[in-house]
């Protein structure tokens, strides 16, 4: 009799206890329901962090890092504020004007450089030296008498001597170079004939200067066929004109 009685009274309990757990549960249920959504985070994981393999719960609770500020880039060709402190802020300076292109004529070659040609005028006694079309200078000459005249034409300078020695054609004579030589301290050959060779030379004989005198060549003073060698070349024309 006194286990039936004692088994009542402990299911009695078991079902008051679960009653009351039951009400709890419910009346919590109820004060949830009535708070809200829950919150969301303040900062969210961007989508890139998640692409580029980090871990989520690296950046929760974290503040998003600034931006480093771009740098100021300055146009090489525009001066700053501070190079032109005179310069109104945001303006655009002012450009130098364009260099008009150079119309000049193209430099003619120095007269060093033209052509020599030399012109014998058999009628003034004279030989020019002609750089391009210009006269340079000019010497006196003693040219061939009448029978034995210096021929004229276009020639070439062919032969070029210092201190040349003198042969006599008639008496086989030899003469030592100098001043005193009848070809004188220079020889410049532009013809050649059968008995011989037509050029300019220097003389001792400078009283036939000016005159008809020689048997073809062309003599000068020795000072002038110095100077007149310095000025040619092997291949420099030689015009005879009457």
């Amino acid at each position: 009799m006194h286990t039936r009685s004692t088994l009542p009274w402990a299911w009695q309990l078991v079902q008051r206890r679960t009653r009351r757990g039951l009400a709890l549960g419910l009346a919590m249920a109820a004060s949830w329901t009535s708070a809200g959504p829950l919150p969301v985070l303040a900062n969210p994981v961007p989508s890139t962090i998640a692409a580029e393999g980090h871990g989520l719960n690296d950046s929760i609770g974290r503040a998003p890092e600034a931006a480093s500020p771009a740098p100021t880039v300055v146009p090489a060709n525009i001066p700053t504020d501070s190079a032109n402190p005179n310069a109104t802020p945001g303006s655009t300076p002012a450009q130098p004007p364009a260099q008009a292109p150079n119309l000049s004529p193209s430099p003619t070659a120095a007269p060093a450089e033209l052509p020599v040609k030399l012109v014998l005028r058999l009628r003034e006694r004279r030989v020019y030296v002609y750089r391009g079309d210009r006269v340079e200078v000019s010497y006196p000459v003693a040219i061939g008498k009448p029978s034995t005249p210096t021929p004229t034409g276009t020639y070439r300078v062919f032969q070029m001597v210092k201190n040349p020695i003198w042969r006599n054609p008639w008496t086989g004579q030899v003469t030592n170079p100098g001043p005193n030589s009848a070809l004188g301290l220079r020889w410049i050959g532009f013809m050649e004939r059968s008995n011989g060779i037509i050029g300019f030379h220097g003389t001792p004989t400078v009283n036939s200067i000016g005159r008809a005198a020689s048997n073809g060549c062309v003599r000068m003073r020795n000072e002038h066929v110095v100077e007149l060698f310095e000025k040619v070349q092997m291949g420099t024309t030689v015009v005879v004109e009457p």
